[in-house]
């Protein structure tokens, strides 16, 4: 014999818009719902903790002065894993108003002589040394130990 599905007529799945959300526990004292259509974990008020812009600015800019990832992680109180995906996006976004896929930096081996050398053109080349997170041993995306 299966259980009966509980449908809630007050709380649909943000993700695809299911009703069939069984509770699911808790997290960080809010009550939580798994969707069982999509598998998707999320609380009913949908707040998320997010940086401000300025913080996120602040990273970057101190990041393309030339600190480290782990030092810039320090100036602002965010994890180095979190400034780290903040310089990729931001490459991927310089990338994308480029129009440009940075294949020709590659060839050349960098800045070519006729241009200027800007904070943009030191995160591309930061991000290409550090390489992808997602890629170490076990996928985990964190630096560090545990």
């Amino acid at each position: 014999m299966t259980r009966a599905r509980v449908y809630r007529h007050d709380l649909r799945c943000p993700h695809c818009g299911s009703n069939w959300t069984p509770r699911d526990g808790h997290s960080r004292g809010k009550q939580t719902y798994r969707c069982r259509d999509c598998h998707h974990r999320f609380t009913p008020d949908g707040n998320r903790h997010c940086f401000p812009e300025a913080v996120k600015r602040q990273a970057l800019d101190t990041y393309a002065e030339g600190t480290g990832i782990t030092a810039t992680g320090r100036i602002p109180g965010v994890q180095q894993a979190t400034v780290f995906s903040w310089v990729k996006k931001a490459r991927q976004a310089q990338e994308l108003m480029e129009g440009t896929d940075g294949a020709d930096d590659h060839a050349s081996g960098g800045a070519s002589a006729g241009k200027a050398v800007g904070p943009g053109d030191f995160l591309r080349r930061n991000v290409e040394l550090c390489g992808s997170a997602a890629g170490r041993k076990g996928g985990r995306r964190g630096f560090g130990r545990r």
